[in-house]
């Protein structure tokens, strides 16, 4: 495999992405022989998160969008997971939760999960946010790999998205 993390741009993705990003997830998903492994949103979802109750950014290579990572910043709702570590409720306005990472299948293995998480991280107000939270499948060592690296540990393991079960992975910055 041509390795190509040089040539790799990261950007913070605009509505012109929401098209693009969602068909990335939607061909994640299709080729993954365990589908418990990956949950996507819908087109729904996406456009919400990078027009105004999130962000996103995407991987590109070539002018093609290889890798995409959604985050969001929940603040005190049902979808914060420091609710799910039991978080102080004080604490929750402090969470950035890392949603969803897709990367195409022939892309994989240059590092993009890891590069777009260092990515997000490096934009967010670290004095306003205390708590990147993400949530990942036991069986997906990819993204444990990616998210490890950066620091995050697992915090709690819970079933979440219907049933499935997902590591709870908590970054603490002080």
């Amino acid at each position: 495999m041509k390795d190509i993390s040089k040539d790799i741009k990261i950007r913070v993705a605009t509505t012109n992405d929401v098209d693009k990003i969602y068909n990335l997830m939607k061909s994640v998903y299709d080729g993954l022989e365990d589908k418990t492994i990956y949950v996507h949103g819908n087109l729904d979802y996406v456009a919400k998160r990078v027009n105004n109750l999130g962000s996103a950014v995407v991987a590109e290579y070539n002018g093609e969008i290889v890798g995409s990572l959604i985050f969001n910043y929940p603040a005190n709702k049902e979808e914060n997971y420091g609710v799910d570590i039991n978080l102080p409720e004080v604490e929750l306005d402090l969470v950035v939760t890392m949603e969803n990472a897709a990367v195409s299948l022939k892309y994989r293995g240059n590092n993009l999960e890891y590069s777009m998480l260092n990515f997000v991280e490096n934009m967010i107000d670290k004095k306003k946010y205390k708590y990147f939270l993400a949530t990942v499948s036991p069986i997906n060592e990819a993204s444990k790999k990616s998210l490890e690296k950066l620091g995050y540990k697992i915090e709690k393991k819970v079933n979440k998205y219907g049933g499935l079960e997902r590591y709870i992975y908590c970054k603490c910055n002080s």
